[in-house]
């Protein structure tokens, strides 16, 4: 089960946060890779064993939907963090005139 979660970190830091959700991300992406290239060196040898293939295709496919929710997850804080420094200009901009 998947639960949400969430915790504060300064305005001027979320970029950094980001980046390294972003990295950690990048990381589990890396290693979903070299399991498929694995599986591909498995399956043009010849050398598969069934079930070994589907629990590691069935990995593989967990994997990437993590990745695409950290994903979907950093764009929907991006896009907060945007949106709130796009108000605070504004906001800073009309106490100076």
């Amino acid at each position: 089960m998947r639960v949400r979660i969430s915790y504060s970190v300064d305005l001027d830091d979320v970029p950094s946060e980001c980046a390294r959700m972003l990295a950690e991300t990048l990381e589990k992406l890396g290693e979903t890779h070299a399991a498929i290239e694995s599986l591909i060196d498995q399956l043009d040898e010849k050398k598969a064993i069934g079930w070994q293939v589907k629990s590691k295709f069935d990995n593989c496919r967990q994997n990437l939907a993590k990745i695409d929710s950290t994903l979907a997850d950093t764009d929907m804080i991006l896009e907060g963090y945007f949106s709130a420094k796009e108000t605070k200009e504004t906001q800073d901009v009309a106490s100076e005139g």
